[in-house]
Protein backbone atom coordinates (compact mmCIF):
# COMPACT_ATOMS: atom_id res chain seq x y z
CA UNK A 1 0.00 0.00 0.00
CA UNK A 2 1.38 3.45 -1.22
CA UNK A 3 0.63 5.34 2.23
CA UNK A 4 1.79 2.70 4.62
CA UNK A 5 4.98 2.46 2.03
CA UNK A 6 5.25 6.25 2.56
CA UNK A 7 4.62 6.36 6.11
CA UNK A 8 7.77 3.98 6.69
CA UNK A 9 9.89 5.98 5.06
CA UNK A 10 9.20 9.16 6.73
CA UNK A 11 11.19 8.57 9.45
CA UNK A 12 11.88 12.62 10.26
CA UNK A 13 9.67 15.34 10.46
CA UNK A 14 10.95 17.35 8.28
CA UNK A 15 11.04 14.55 5.50
CA UNK A 16 7.25 14.19 6.21
CA UNK A 17 6.37 17.71 5.84
CA UNK A 18 8.36 17.67 2.62
CA UNK A 19 6.59 14.66 1.38
CA UNK A 20 3.31 16.23 2.21
CA UNK A 21 4.03 19.10 -0.18
CA UNK A 22 4.64 16.84 -3.09
CA UNK A 23 2.07 14.83 -2.18
CA UNK A 24 -0.58 15.89 -0.15
CA UNK A 25 -3.10 13.24 -1.22
CA UNK A 26 -1.21 10.54 0.84
CA UNK A 27 -1.42 12.52 4.22
CA UNK A 28 -3.60 12.23 6.49
CA UNK A 29 -3.18 14.90 9.16
CA UNK A 30 -5.21 17.45 7.01
CA UNK A 31 -9.26 16.86 7.23
CA UNK A 32 -9.23 18.38 3.74
CA UNK A 33 -7.88 15.07 2.44
CA UNK A 34 -9.74 12.84 5.20
CA UNK A 35 -11.41 10.09 3.01
CA UNK A 36 -15.23 9.83 4.13
CA UNK A 37 -16.24 6.50 5.50
CA UNK A 38 -19.73 5.04 5.56
CA UNK A 39 -19.61 4.07 9.56
CA UNK A 40 -21.29 1.60 10.62
CA UNK A 41 -21.95 0.66 14.66
CA UNK A 42 -20.49 -2.43 15.79
CA UNK A 43 -18.99 -4.28 18.15
CA UNK A 44 -15.27 -4.81 17.08
CA UNK A 45 -14.22 -8.36 16.93
CA UNK A 46 -11.68 -9.95 19.32
CA UNK A 47 -8.87 -11.26 18.07
CA UNK A 48 -5.66 -12.50 20.29
CA UNK A 49 -3.32 -13.36 17.48
CA UNK A 50 -1.04 -11.75 15.16
CA UNK A 51 -2.36 -8.57 16.40
CA UNK A 52 -1.53 -5.13 14.68
CA UNK A 53 -1.57 -2.51 17.42
CA UNK A 54 -1.37 1.46 16.97
CA UNK A 55 -0.42 3.44 19.90
CA UNK A 56 -1.38 6.72 19.80
CA UNK A 57 1.25 9.79 21.57
CA UNK A 58 4.56 11.00 21.42
CA UNK A 59 5.83 10.60 24.86
CA UNK A 60 7.56 8.62 27.56
CA UNK A 61 4.47 6.94 28.60
CA UNK A 62 3.97 5.58 24.55
CA UNK A 63 7.42 4.35 24.23
CA UNK A 64 6.46 2.10 27.66
CA UNK A 65 3.75 0.86 26.05
CA UNK A 66 5.42 -0.51 22.95
CA UNK A 67 8.25 -1.66 25.06
CA UNK A 68 6.18 -3.80 26.76
CA UNK A 69 3.56 -4.74 23.98
CA UNK A 70 6.67 -5.59 21.74
CA UNK A 71 7.01 -8.16 24.31
CA UNK A 72 3.62 -9.82 23.74
CA UNK A 73 4.05 -13.30 21.52
CA UNK A 74 -0.03 -11.77 20.51
CA UNK A 75 1.93 -8.60 18.70
CA UNK A 76 2.78 -9.64 14.96
CA UNK A 77 3.15 -5.24 14.48
CA UNK A 78 3.05 -2.14 16.53
CA UNK A 79 2.56 1.26 14.53
CA UNK A 80 2.83 4.86 17.28
CA UNK A 81 1.42 7.98 16.10
CA UNK A 82 3.77 9.92 15.84
CA UNK A 83 5.82 8.45 18.23
CA UNK A 84 9.91 9.60 19.23
CA UNK A 85 13.03 7.84 18.63
CA UNK A 86 11.91 5.46 21.18
CA UNK A 87 9.23 4.02 19.87
CA UNK A 88 10.52 3.72 16.85
CA UNK A 89 12.97 1.10 17.98
CA UNK A 90 9.90 -1.27 18.37
CA UNK A 91 7.11 0.63 16.06
CA UNK A 92 6.40 1.97 12.91
CA UNK A 93 6.13 5.48 12.99
CA UNK A 94 2.79 6.96 11.58
CA UNK A 95 3.43 11.26 11.31
CA UNK A 96 0.08 12.00 12.47
CA UNK A 97 -0.68 14.18 14.92
CA UNK A 98 -2.59 13.11 18.36
CA UNK A 99 -5.69 15.58 17.60
CA UNK A 100 -6.26 14.38 13.80
CA UNK A 101 -8.25 11.37 15.09
CA UNK A 102 -10.09 11.22 11.74
CA UNK A 103 -7.11 10.71 10.07
CA UNK A 104 -5.79 8.13 12.67
CA UNK A 105 -9.22 6.12 12.32
CA UNK A 106 -8.42 5.93 8.51
CA UNK A 107 -4.91 4.84 9.07
CA UNK A 108 -6.33 2.04 11.47
CA UNK A 109 -9.10 0.99 8.77
CA UNK A 110 -6.65 0.76 6.03
CA UNK A 111 -4.05 -1.23 7.93
CA UNK A 112 -6.24 -3.44 9.10
CA UNK A 113 -5.48 -2.13 13.17
CA UNK A 114 -7.14 -4.96 16.00
CA UNK A 115 -6.32 -2.55 18.90
CA UNK A 116 -5.52 0.90 19.02
CA UNK A 117 -4.55 2.19 22.77
CA UNK A 118 -4.64 5.88 23.39
CA UNK A 119 -1.79 7.73 25.75
CA UNK A 120 -2.33 11.40 25.67
CA UNK A 121 -5.68 13.27 26.70
CA UNK A 122 -5.92 15.87 23.39
CA UNK A 123 -6.88 12.64 21.74
CA UNK A 124 -9.52 11.83 23.87
CA UNK A 125 -10.69 15.32 24.40
CA UNK A 126 -11.32 15.27 20.89
CA UNK A 127 -13.47 12.38 20.42
CA UNK A 128 -11.54 9.33 19.41
CA UNK A 129 -12.91 6.89 21.48
CA UNK A 130 -16.64 8.08 19.72
CA UNK A 131 -15.03 7.58 15.80
CA UNK A 132 -12.88 4.71 16.40
CA UNK A 133 -16.04 2.77 18.02
CA UNK A 134 -19.01 4.09 15.13
CA UNK A 135 -16.46 2.70 12.78
CA UNK A 136 -16.05 -0.67 14.30
CA UNK A 137 -12.29 -0.56 16.15
CA UNK A 138 -11.38 -1.63 18.88
CA UNK A 139 -9.81 1.12 21.36
CA UNK A 140 -8.25 1.11 24.85
CA UNK A 141 -10.41 5.70 25.63
CA UNK A 142 -13.55 6.17 27.02
CA UNK A 143 -15.92 8.14 25.18
CA UNK A 144 -15.99 11.89 24.74
CA UNK A 145 -19.23 11.73 27.17
CA UNK A 146 -17.51 9.46 29.54
CA UNK A 147 -13.98 12.13 29.10
CA UNK A 148 -15.50 14.93 30.93
CA UNK A 149 -14.28 13.56 34.30
CA UNK A 150 -11.11 14.53 33.23
CA UNK A 151 -11.86 17.27 30.59
CA UNK A 152 -14.09 19.31 33.09
CA UNK A 153 -12.81 19.55 36.45
CA UNK A 154 -15.98 21.08 37.66
CA UNK A 155 -18.34 18.16 36.24
CA UNK A 156 -16.22 16.18 37.54
CA UNK A 157 -16.58 17.76 41.13
CA UNK A 158 -20.35 17.89 40.80
CA UNK A 159 -20.33 14.49 39.56
CA UNK A 160 -18.73 13.28 42.99
CA UNK A 161 -20.97 15.46 45.10
CA UNK A 162 -24.20 14.07 43.22
CA UNK A 163 -22.37 10.64 43.87
CA UNK A 164 -21.17 11.26 47.40
CA UNK A 165 -17.45 10.01 46.97
CA UNK A 166 -14.77 11.63 49.27
CA UNK A 167 -13.29 15.03 47.26
CA UNK A 168 -11.54 17.92 49.01
CA UNK A 169 -15.04 20.50 49.67
CA UNK A 170 -14.82 22.80 46.49
CA UNK A 171 -16.38 26.29 44.81
CA UNK A 172 -16.89 26.51 41.15
CA UNK A 173 -16.81 30.11 39.84
CA UNK A 174 -17.35 31.21 36.40
CA UNK A 175 -17.01 35.39 37.12
CA UNK A 176 -13.74 36.04 37.53
CA UNK A 177 -14.63 39.50 39.97
CA UNK A 178 -16.39 37.20 42.20
CA UNK A 179 -14.20 34.27 42.76
CA UNK A 180 -11.43 36.78 43.47
CA UNK A 181 -13.28 38.33 46.06
CA UNK A 182 -14.18 34.91 47.17
CA UNK A 183 -10.70 33.84 47.34
CA UNK A 184 -9.09 37.44 48.85
CA UNK A 185 -11.31 36.94 51.90
CA UNK A 186 -10.99 33.04 52.13
CA UNK A 187 -7.25 33.57 52.36
CA UNK A 188 -7.53 36.33 55.25
CA UNK A 189 -9.49 34.06 57.13
CA UNK A 190 -8.01 31.05 57.31
CA UNK A 191 -4.68 29.39 57.70
CA UNK A 192 -3.23 28.01 55.19
CA UNK A 193 -2.98 27.68 51.57
CA UNK A 194 -5.95 27.24 48.84
CA UNK A 195 -5.69 25.31 45.39
CA UNK A 196 -6.76 26.94 41.80
CA UNK A 197 -7.77 24.70 39.54
CA UNK A 198 -8.60 25.65 35.64
CA UNK A 199 -11.74 23.31 34.76
CA UNK A 200 -10.32 22.72 31.42
CA UNK A 201 -7.40 20.62 29.97
CA UNK A 202 -3.85 22.37 30.53
CA UNK A 203 -1.55 19.37 30.26
CA UNK A 204 -0.90 18.64 34.11
CA UNK A 205 -0.34 22.69 34.56
CA UNK A 206 -3.64 23.61 35.77
CA UNK A 207 -3.36 23.42 39.30
CA UNK A 208 -2.02 26.34 41.75
CA UNK A 209 -1.61 25.95 45.17
CA UNK A 210 -0.89 29.13 46.81
CA UNK A 211 -1.29 31.16 50.17
CA UNK A 212 -0.10 34.65 48.37
CA UNK A 213 -3.10 36.72 47.40
CA UNK A 214 -1.57 38.80 44.97
CA UNK A 215 -0.38 34.79 42.89
CA UNK A 216 -3.72 33.59 43.55
CA UNK A 217 -5.29 36.48 42.01
CA UNK A 218 -3.21 36.55 38.82
CA UNK A 219 -4.06 32.59 38.56
CA UNK A 220 -7.39 33.44 38.63
CA UNK A 221 -7.44 36.09 35.81
CA UNK A 222 -5.58 33.51 33.62
CA UNK A 223 -7.68 30.44 34.28
CA UNK A 224 -10.63 32.73 33.41
CA UNK A 225 -9.14 34.30 30.38
CA UNK A 226 -11.85 33.56 28.37
CA UNK A 227 -15.69 33.90 28.40
CA UNK A 228 -17.69 30.81 29.76
CA UNK A 229 -14.16 29.17 31.64
CA UNK A 230 -14.74 28.12 34.95
CA UNK A 231 -12.57 27.37 37.88
CA UNK A 232 -12.54 24.73 40.95
CA UNK A 233 -11.17 26.25 44.10
CA UNK A 234 -10.23 23.88 46.84
CA UNK A 235 -9.23 23.02 50.13
CA UNK A 236 -5.71 22.04 50.61
CA UNK A 237 -5.53 18.23 52.12
CA UNK A 238 -2.91 16.98 53.86
CA UNK A 239 -1.65 13.83 53.46
CA UNK A 240 0.16 10.95 50.99
CA UNK A 241 -0.55 11.47 47.17
CA UNK A 242 -0.83 7.85 45.02
CA UNK A 243 -1.74 7.15 42.00
CA UNK A 244 -4.66 4.54 40.83
CA UNK A 245 -5.53 3.35 37.47
CA UNK A 246 -7.89 0.48 36.78
CA UNK A 247 -8.92 -1.19 33.24
CA UNK A 248 -12.29 -1.16 33.18
CA UNK A 249 -13.93 -3.18 29.84
CA UNK A 250 -17.83 -2.97 27.90
CA UNK A 251 -18.95 -5.28 30.48
CA UNK A 252 -18.13 -3.09 33.74
CA UNK A 253 -15.31 -5.25 35.29
CA UNK A 254 -12.68 -3.42 36.74
CA UNK A 255 -9.10 -4.56 37.32
CA UNK A 256 -6.39 -2.37 39.35
CA UNK A 257 -3.10 -1.52 38.29
CA UNK A 258 0.17 -1.43 40.49
CA UNK A 259 -0.37 1.99 42.75
CA UNK A 260 2.19 4.17 41.97
CA UNK A 261 3.18 8.12 43.02
CA UNK A 262 4.09 10.87 40.72
CA UNK A 263 6.05 13.82 41.82
CA UNK A 264 3.86 16.56 40.16
CA UNK A 265 5.48 19.68 40.89
CA UNK A 266 8.94 21.62 39.67
CA UNK A 267 10.46 21.04 43.10
CA UNK A 268 9.64 19.99 46.60
CA UNK A 269 8.35 22.45 47.34
CA UNK A 270 4.63 22.51 47.67
CA UNK A 271 4.11 26.30 46.67
CA UNK A 272 6.48 24.85 43.34
CA UNK A 273 4.84 25.46 39.44
CA UNK A 274 2.81 22.11 38.63
CA UNK A 275 4.72 19.97 35.88
CA UNK A 276 3.31 16.76 33.56
CA UNK A 277 5.04 14.95 35.97
CA UNK A 278 8.84 14.74 37.43
CA UNK A 279 9.18 11.47 38.30
CA UNK A 280 7.23 8.45 40.07
CA UNK A 281 7.22 5.87 42.44
CA UNK A 282 5.56 1.91 42.28
CA UNK A 283 5.14 -0.45 44.50
CA UNK A 284 2.37 -2.79 46.37
CA UNK A 285 3.07 -0.96 49.85
CA UNK A 286 1.79 2.00 48.65
CA UNK A 287 -1.37 1.14 49.68
CA UNK A 288 -2.72 -1.07 52.49
CA UNK A 289 -5.27 -3.70 52.02
CA UNK A 290 -7.93 -1.27 53.88
CA UNK A 291 -6.79 1.45 51.63
CA UNK A 292 -7.41 -0.66 48.95
CA UNK A 293 -11.10 -1.48 50.01
CA UNK A 294 -11.94 1.84 50.72
CA UNK A 295 -10.78 3.44 46.88
CA UNK A 296 -13.00 0.68 45.57
CA UNK A 297 -15.83 0.68 47.15
CA UNK A 298 -16.29 4.36 47.97
CA UNK A 299 -14.78 5.87 45.06
CA UNK A 300 -14.76 3.48 41.78
CA UNK A 301 -17.53 1.71 42.28
CA UNK A 302 -20.35 4.24 42.65
CA UNK A 303 -18.34 6.60 40.04
CA UNK A 304 -19.18 3.85 37.24
CA UNK A 305 -22.12 2.71 38.73
CA UNK A 306 -23.43 6.69 38.83
CA UNK A 307 -21.58 7.26 35.11
CA UNK A 308 -23.91 3.93 33.93
CA UNK A 309 -26.98 4.79 35.46
CA UNK A 310 -26.56 8.76 33.72
CA UNK A 311 -25.88 6.96 30.39
CA UNK A 312 -22.35 7.36 29.68
CA UNK A 313 -20.83 4.38 30.90
CA UNK A 314 -17.24 4.33 31.08
CA UNK A 315 -14.57 1.76 29.00
CA UNK A 316 -10.65 2.43 29.29
CA UNK A 317 -8.29 3.40 31.50
CA UNK A 318 -9.79 5.19 34.61
CA UNK A 319 -6.69 7.22 36.58
CA UNK A 320 -7.42 8.74 40.11
CA UNK A 321 -5.32 11.01 41.83
CA UNK A 322 -5.65 10.13 45.69
CA UNK A 323 -4.91 12.25 48.88
CA UNK A 324 -4.46 9.51 51.71
CA UNK A 325 -6.48 11.67 54.45
CA UNK A 326 -6.98 10.94 58.21
CA UNK A 327 -10.41 10.98 57.10
CA UNK A 328 -9.53 8.37 54.60
CA UNK A 329 -8.75 8.47 50.88
CA UNK A 330 -9.95 11.52 48.88
CA UNK A 331 -10.26 12.22 44.95
CA UNK A 332 -7.84 15.09 43.50
CA UNK A 333 -8.67 14.41 40.39
CA UNK A 334 -9.62 12.15 38.00
CA UNK A 335 -8.16 10.69 34.41
CA UNK A 336 -9.42 9.04 31.38
CA UNK A 337 -5.68 7.62 30.40
CA UNK A 338 -2.68 6.00 31.78
CA UNK A 339 -0.82 8.32 33.70
CA UNK A 340 2.91 9.48 32.90
CA UNK A 341 5.24 9.02 34.45
CA UNK A 342 3.44 6.63 36.37
CA UNK A 343 3.54 4.01 33.21
CA UNK A 344 6.97 3.98 32.79
CA UNK A 345 7.39 2.92 36.45
CA UNK A 346 4.65 0.13 36.55
CA UNK A 347 4.94 -1.47 33.04
CA UNK A 348 8.13 -2.79 34.45
CA UNK A 349 6.77 -4.93 37.09
CA UNK A 350 3.77 -6.44 34.82
CA UNK A 351 4.62 -10.08 34.47
CA UNK A 352 1.22 -10.80 32.63
CA UNK A 353 0.48 -10.44 28.77
CA UNK A 354 -0.39 -6.43 28.19
CA UNK A 355 -1.25 -6.76 24.78
CA UNK A 356 -4.29 -9.14 26.41
CA UNK A 357 -5.26 -6.97 29.27
CA UNK A 358 -5.85 -4.14 26.71
CA UNK A 359 -7.69 -5.95 24.22
CA UNK A 360 -10.30 -7.43 26.93
CA UNK A 361 -10.26 -3.68 28.33
CA UNK A 362 -11.29 -2.96 24.57
CA UNK A 363 -13.58 -5.74 24.26
CA UNK A 364 -14.49 -7.60 27.11
CA UNK A 365 -13.83 -10.40 29.26
CA UNK A 366 -11.30 -8.52 31.64
CA UNK A 367 -13.08 -10.69 34.44
CA UNK A 368 -11.39 -13.62 33.45
CA UNK A 369 -7.98 -12.49 33.29
CA UNK A 370 -5.28 -13.36 35.69
CA UNK A 371 -3.12 -10.40 36.44
CA UNK A 372 0.60 -11.18 38.18
CA UNK A 373 3.12 -8.37 39.07
CA UNK A 374 6.51 -8.40 40.00
CA UNK A 375 7.49 -7.91 43.61
CA UNK A 376 10.46 -5.55 42.95
CA UNK A 377 10.43 -1.85 43.24
CA UNK A 378 10.72 0.91 40.74
CA UNK A 379 11.58 4.31 40.49
CA UNK A 380 11.41 6.66 37.65
CA UNK A 381 13.46 9.90 37.12
CA UNK A 382 12.61 12.43 34.39
CA UNK A 383 14.55 14.41 32.46
CA UNK A 384 13.42 17.75 31.33
CA UNK A 385 14.24 20.93 29.43
CA UNK A 386 15.80 23.86 30.77
CA UNK A 387 13.04 26.01 31.78
CA UNK A 388 10.44 23.31 32.04
CA UNK A 389 7.46 23.64 33.07
CA UNK A 390 8.09 27.05 31.15
CA UNK A 391 10.25 28.64 28.50
CA UNK A 392 11.51 25.59 26.79
CA UNK A 393 15.11 24.62 25.60
CA UNK A 394 14.96 22.47 22.78
CA UNK A 395 16.88 20.87 19.45
CA UNK A 396 19.32 19.55 21.77
CA UNK A 397 22.11 17.22 20.51
CA UNK A 398 22.22 13.67 22.53
CA UNK A 399 25.26 11.36 22.52
CA UNK A 400 23.57 8.77 20.91
CA UNK A 401 26.64 6.32 21.31
CA UNK A 402 26.61 6.95 25.02
CA UNK A 403 22.85 6.95 25.77
CA UNK A 404 23.24 3.30 23.58
CA UNK A 405 26.15 1.63 26.26
CA UNK A 406 23.87 3.05 29.13
CA UNK A 407 21.09 0.62 27.89
CA UNK A 408 23.01 -2.84 28.62
CA UNK A 409 22.22 -2.07 32.10
CA UNK A 410 18.77 -4.54 32.33
CA UNK A 411 17.86 -3.08 35.81
CA UNK A 412 17.19 0.20 34.15
CA UNK A 413 14.62 1.62 31.65
CA UNK A 414 15.60 4.78 29.75
CA UNK A 415 12.27 5.55 27.53
CA UNK A 416 12.35 8.74 25.62
CA UNK A 417 9.85 11.37 25.76
CA UNK A 418 10.35 14.59 23.52
CA UNK A 419 12.97 13.42 21.16
CA UNK A 420 13.61 13.17 17.53
CA UNK A 421 15.95 12.53 14.56
CA UNK A 422 16.81 15.13 12.23
CA UNK A 423 17.59 15.04 8.35
CA UNK A 424 21.36 13.75 9.19
CA UNK A 425 20.10 10.82 11.85
CA UNK A 426 21.31 12.99 14.29
CA UNK A 427 19.00 12.88 17.90
CA UNK A 428 18.04 15.91 19.17
CA UNK A 429 15.61 16.87 21.86
CA UNK A 430 11.98 18.35 21.30
CA UNK A 431 10.40 19.66 24.48
CA UNK A 432 9.91 20.12 27.73
CA UNK A 433 10.16 16.34 29.16
CA UNK A 434 13.22 14.45 27.55
CA UNK A 435 13.79 11.01 28.87
CA UNK A 436 12.46 9.03 32.34
CA UNK A 437 14.86 6.64 33.79
CA UNK A 438 13.23 3.95 35.74
CA UNK A 439 15.93 2.10 38.33
CA UNK A 440 14.42 -1.68 38.82
CA UNK A 441 15.14 -3.15 42.31
CA UNK A 442 14.60 -5.82 44.78
CA UNK A 443 13.67 -2.57 47.19
CA UNK A 444 13.06 0.88 46.75
CA UNK A 445 16.03 2.45 47.86
CA UNK A 446 17.97 -0.15 45.07
CA UNK A 447 15.67 1.09 42.52
CA UNK A 448 16.36 5.05 43.43
CA UNK A 449 20.09 4.39 43.62
CA UNK A 450 19.75 2.60 40.19
CA UNK A 451 17.46 5.33 38.56
CA UNK A 452 19.55 8.11 39.95
CA UNK A 453 23.12 6.51 39.20
CA UNK A 454 21.42 6.38 35.58
CA UNK A 455 20.03 9.55 35.25
CA UNK A 456 23.15 10.96 36.18
CA UNK A 457 24.71 9.19 33.50
CA UNK A 458 22.02 10.04 30.94
CA UNK A 459 22.11 13.99 31.13
CA UNK A 460 26.04 13.13 30.53
CA UNK A 461 24.95 12.43 26.93
CA UNK A 462 23.58 15.75 26.84
CA UNK A 463 24.55 19.42 26.64
CA UNK A 464 24.53 21.87 29.92
CA UNK A 465 20.40 22.73 30.48
CA UNK A 466 18.49 20.14 30.94
CA UNK A 467 18.05 18.83 34.52
CA UNK A 468 16.06 16.22 37.24
CA UNK A 469 14.68 16.85 40.83
CA UNK A 470 17.42 15.21 43.45
CA UNK A 471 14.38 13.96 45.75
CA UNK A 472 11.90 12.03 43.97
CA UNK A 473 11.46 8.58 46.57
CA UNK A 474 13.15 10.42 49.23
CA UNK A 475 9.35 10.81 51.11
CA UNK A 476 8.26 7.26 50.15
CA UNK A 477 7.93 4.10 53.04
CA UNK A 478 10.74 1.74 52.77
CA UNK A 479 10.83 -1.27 51.33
Amino acid sequence: MQILTTLRLCTTLSEYCKRKEESPALFLSSSQHIRKWDFAIHNPQRKEQAMKILVVGNGGREHALVWKLHQSPLVQEIYCAPGNVGTAEHATTVPIGTWDVDALCIFAKDNGIDLTVVGPETAIAEGIGDVFREAGLAIVAPTSAAARIETSKAEAVLLMRRLNIPHPTSWIFNDLSRVQNFVRDHLQKCAGPIVIKASRLMQGKGVVLTDNSEVALKTLAAFLDKEGRRVVVQEFLQGEEVSCMFLVDPEGSVEPLMPARDYKRASGSVFALNTGGMGAIAGENLLTPPQRAAIRDCIVAPLLKGMRQEGRPFCGVLYVGIMLTADGPKVLEFNVRLGDPETQVILPLLQSDLAKLLLATATGGLGSKSVRWSFQHTVGITIASEGYPGGLQVRLPVDTDALDDLRENKRVQIFHARTMIDDEGLMFTAGGRIFTVVGIGENRAEARALAYGAAADVLGTLPAGPWFRDDIAADAPPA
